[in-house]
């Protein structure tokens, strides 16, 4: 399909945005990092991070779980801190419960090149197995 100038141009200004998007979920993580450190949620009243994400920053609860969950998880393993920018938070955070410092740089790899939903097997797989519980029969 070819082009006109006034596609081009909006086409170029999403691509901007695209990446100052981001770049932006970069700076929250890094900024939510340094809040949950300091405990500067309790300067506002609030018990906990996720209610200053959510009733100060005005978040939905969705992505501010999001955020945290990611945030607290770089910090354990800081490669996926270097990876966010290329990865979203929102795919980050769906591995933020099976991501380890030796499973890192595959899980990153593979939602790169996956879906989310792919990436959502793929976790699921890595979940270690529930023991069942006992029934008892009558």
């Amino acid at each position: 399909m070819k082009q006109n100038s006034w596609q081009t141009a909006l086409h170029l200004r999403a691509l901007k945005l695209s990446r100052e998007h981001r770049e932006l979920e970069v700076e929250i993580i890094s900024v939510l990092q340094e809040i949950d450190h300091v405990k500067l949620y309790r300067a506002f009243g609030r018990t906990s991070l996720f209610q200053y994400a959510v009733q100060e920053l005005g978040l939905s609860e969705s992505v501010a779980y999001a955020f945290i969950s990611v945030a607290r998880k770089c910090v354990e393993v800081p490669v996926l801190k270097a990876a966010l920018g290329e990865l979203s938070v929102h795919k980050a955070s769906r591995m933020t419960s099976v991501i380890t410092a030796e499973n890192v740089r595959e899980l990153i790899e593979f939602s790169q090149t996956h879906t989310t939903r792919e990436l959502d097997f793929k976790v699921a797989g890595l979940k270690p197995k529930r023991a069942a519980k006992p029934r008892v029969k009558i």
